[in-house]
């Protein structure tokens, strides 16, 4: 789904982290590219895609659950602030007030939801289905920070 009033952003400008190891991975991050930064999943359990009926690989870690198809990374949900989300430089954590997100993302921060901001991607200047997701509690605190498709 497109939104016209959100942010588009480059994917090539940001990334997702572990805090702990300070390794980040890109959007299309390979096996090798995640278990560098997160290290090995805690539990790999398979599934099939509702939106392209395509098998998957969920990896699940202790506060984060990744999908891969093909050797590539789909989705990514981040829940605990040992995992954040870095665009152009700019480091956002779960757990940091939605604030943060103001000066960052303004259109997408502006039409915000609720409980959530959506933020649009794009690759070299064309639109992708995936975005980046960020929920967020009462208390505008940062609860999950996803990309979706």
């Amino acid at each position: 789904v497109l939104h016209a009033n959100i942010n588009q952003v480059n994917t090539s400008a940001l990334s997702f982290f572990k805090v702990e190891s300070g390794n980040s991975i890109p959007l299309s991050a390979t096996e090798g590219n995640i278990t560098l930064a997160f290290g090995y999943p805690a539990v790999k359990t398979q599934g099939i895609s509702e939106s392209n009926k395509y098998p998957y690989t969920q990896w699940v870690y202790r506060g984060a659950t990744i999908n891969m198809q093909s050797g590539r990374m789909v989705n990514i949900d981040l829940k605990t602030p040992s995992y954040g989300f870095v665009f152009n430089g700019s480091v956002i954590k779960v757990g940091e007030n939605i604030g943060k997100l103001k000066n960052i993302f303004p259109a997408s921060f502006s039409v915000k939801s609720t409980r959530q901001i959506l933020v649009g991607l794009n690759y070299n200047g064309e639109p992708i289905d995936s975005q980046i997701l960020f929920d967020f509690n009462t208390h505008n605190q940062i609860t999950c920070i996803s990309l979706i498709d």
